[in-house]
């Protein structure tokens, strides 16, 4: 499941990843609507079979982008061997899921199912198939003001500026499809076994010696491949912490956590319901500045216990309280529904600080992978909302967009403890539909408006990670548009190294790197 973003500076289409657009044809309009550019009435209309009046379609114009064949894409999808039977198939379905055309056609591809069953995996009724829409114009268009808008937005025209609309507007509806991953990705055949081996031995290999112990440690626990469990199963797997306790066990050293002041564990309002946090509190009076903290886990598993490493070595490092949320994950609750818990706890915490002994005014943000991916978010949705903006963003190996062919992409395929094979397993759970793969909350590297009103950033890369390629584009792509950023490598460690301070030194080193960046932004 591939998001990557194509930058075409002729077409709208190409950076939203689709061949087009479905341009439906209403009667004369009587008014412009100011933010899709198109002319809308109130005037009954056809989406893919529903019948809804026009102010709906304008809504779902903005929330969806409207999918429009012209005659450029249907001959791009009729070379790939698709009949235009199967396009407009594929057409309706996207138009009901919200996915991407792209994205449905690899479904029919990669499946081999019947665009009805696959209509069915993405949420939608079989009967969309088949459905007529009147006045859809195949070979035409209905561009005049999308191209207009186009011209006038920096960096994708219709996708920014339809998916800051999102940005500025919270998303209460979050289920999505819960179907398993298509054969190619959760069925390990001999050859794939054989380079998953030679990608472990790769890892092993190029790891120091400190950060192998902890490799081979996870190796003897004999956790499976993720990409071939179901969420449920590979939330019972053990972890890079448990590896950290294993290696600490093996040289007779205590397993105990970093001492903190004090750890409580509490709930903040949140847009679903209550979203649990646990707040760390270093040695001393207070009021302290503050980090909200967001673990990783690809939006999928993990849990702030599976992180306390983490929070407690920065809130001792930065001498800050942390506050690590526990928000919640697909594919039960797909995306945002995590964005949306953590930002309504960053917001509580800026707005409530006597709570937590902390100063309100100086609140950072931090996250490790997909919490990173948290982290960077909470900006765009603090300024597109209006809300308090962090002073400070620590982003750890962050998911900075869904493109697995980057470099490191390529050069770290089977590495341990995560691959591209995991990537794409989180995606697959985590990203409701190729259209939102492309959103900024996803993509940051390469659809998220950046600019000097965002704080300054720490950025943490680990050398042996799928990961390192999209948060270095994303540190080039933050300091391009004016924002201060640190940003290191470390070399010889992998993706979630940076919890395991007890036995790995490169990870004190980052833990230190973070703090100073987190203490620089306090002191302002």
């Amino acid at each position: 499941m591939d998001f990557k973003r194509q930058s075409g500076a002729n077409t709208v289409l190409a950076t939203l990843g689709l061949a087009g657009v479905f341009a439906l044809a209403a009667a004369p309009a009587s008014a412009q609507d100011a933010q899709t550019g198109m002319m809308m009435n109130d005037r009954p209309m056809m989406m893919g079979g529903a019948m809804m009046r026009q102010t709906e379609a304008d809504a779902y114009v903005r929330r969806f982008v409207f999918y429009n064949l012209d005659e450029r894409g249907m001959k791009r999808y009729r070379a790939l061997g698709y009949s235009d039977e199967t396009i407009k198939g594929a057409a309706n379905i996207a138009l009901r899921s919200g996915s991407s055309m792209d994205y449905v056609l690899s479904r029919v591809t990669i499946t081999g199912l019947p665009l009805a069953q696959v209509a069915v995996m993405l949420g939608v009724p079989a009967s969309v198939v088949n459905a007529d829409i009147p006045g859809m114009m195949m070979g035409g268009m209905m561009m005049g003001g999308m191209n207009a808008m186009s011209s006038s937005m920096p960096g994708g025209g219709m996708l920014n500026a339809d998916l800051r609309l999102d940005l500025a507007q919270p998303v209460t509806n979050t289920a999505g499809p819960q179907t398993p991953p298509p054969d190619d990705l959760r069925i390990v055949t001999p050859e794939k076994k054989a380079a998953a081996d030679r990608g472990a031995q790769d890892s092993l290999r190029r790891a120091d010696p400190q950060m192998r112990a902890v490799l081979e440690a996870l190796q003897g626990l004999n956790a499976p491949p993720l990409n071939t469990l179901t969420p449920e199963q590979a939330r019972q797997q053990p972890s890079i912490a448990d590896a950290v306790k294993a290696v600490l066990t093996q040289k007779g050293q205590s397993t105990a956590p970093e001492p903190v002041a004090s750890v409580r564990d509490t709930t903040i309002s949140g847009p679903a319901g209550p979203v649990p946090v646990r707040v760390y509190t270093p040695a001393g009076n207070g009021p302290f500045p503050a980090v909200v903290y967001f673990h990783g886990g690809g939006f999928v598993i993990a849990t702030i216990d599976t992180y306390d490493s983490s929070c407690r070595a920065l809130a001792n490092a930065a001498n800050a309280v942390v506050v690590s949320v526990e928000y919640r994950k697909a594919p039960e609750d797909k995306l945002p529904a995590a964005h949306e818990d953590s930002y309504a706890a960053l917001q509580y915490v800026m707005n409530n600080g006597g709570e937590f002994n902390v100063d309100g005014s100086r609140v950072a943000v931090a996250g490790e992978s997909a919490g990173g991916n948290l982290a960077a978010d909470m900006c765009l949705l603090a300024r597109a909302r209006n809300g308090k903006m962090p002073v400070h963003q620590l982003l750890v190996y962050p998911v900075a967009d869904g493109n697995t062919d980057r470099p490191s992409d390529r050069e770290n395929e089977n590495a341990i403890p995560l691959g591209v094979p995991g990537l794409k397993w989180f995606f697959f759970y985590a990203v409701p539909n190729g259209q939102f793969g492309q959103s900024p909350l996803v993509n940051l590297a390469g659809a998220a408006p950046v600019g000097r009103d965002l704080p300054p950033a720490t950025i943490v890369l680990a050398e042996i990670d799928p990961l390192r390629s999209e948060g270095e584009v994303l540190a080039q792509r933050l300091q391009a548009g004016g924002v201060n950023v640190r940003f290191r490598t470390y070399p010889g460690v992998t993706h979630e190294f940076f919890g395991t301070g007890a036995v790995v030194d490169k990870a004190k080193q980052a833990v230190q790197f973070a703090a100073d960046g987190l203490k620089s932004a306090f002191r302002r």
